[in-house]
């Protein structure tokens, strides 16, 4: 019986970045070494203020994904923002994009952490940032 690896990554196909590489081309490889990936993921639209590139082209093996929601107020408020008209939205934007972290995926991990624990039988974590 194979080992369950859960990989927790930023991004997973169909996005389009350069940090779905690494992991992909991992979980392709680990069931011939006795590990079923189980991957662990932001749904996209809830943590990307603006959405990347899709590409459903990329080979995805045949894994486990767990795309998880949150609640990223900072990609909240960048959206709402962009609603408003062009002479508010410009300058608010700008004060608004140098206070916010650049990266929201802290604001993820509470949601992570609480669908990773809901996940049965996993003997290694693996995390890519």
């Amino acid at each position: 019986m194979n080992r369950r690896v859960l990989m927790v990554t930023a991004a997973w196909p169909p996005v389009a970045r350069a940090g779905v590489r690494r992991p992909l081309r991992l979980a392709r490889r680990l069931p011939e070494l006795g590990w079923d990936p189980v991957i662990l993921t932001p749904a996209p639209e809830t943590v990307f203020r603006r959405l990347p590139l899709m590409d459903e082209s990329l080979t995805v093996p045949n894994v486990e994904v767990h795309r998880v929601p949150g609640v990223i107020p900072s990609t909240r408020i960048a959206r709402g923002v962009s609603r408003l008209p062009g002479l508010l939205a410009k300058p608010l934007n700008r004060v608004i994009q140098d206070s916010l972290r650049p990266d929201q995926y802290p604001e993820w991990g509470g949601a992570a952490l609480r669908a990773a624990k809901k996940l049965a039988a996993i003997d290694v974590v693996w995390v890519t940032g």
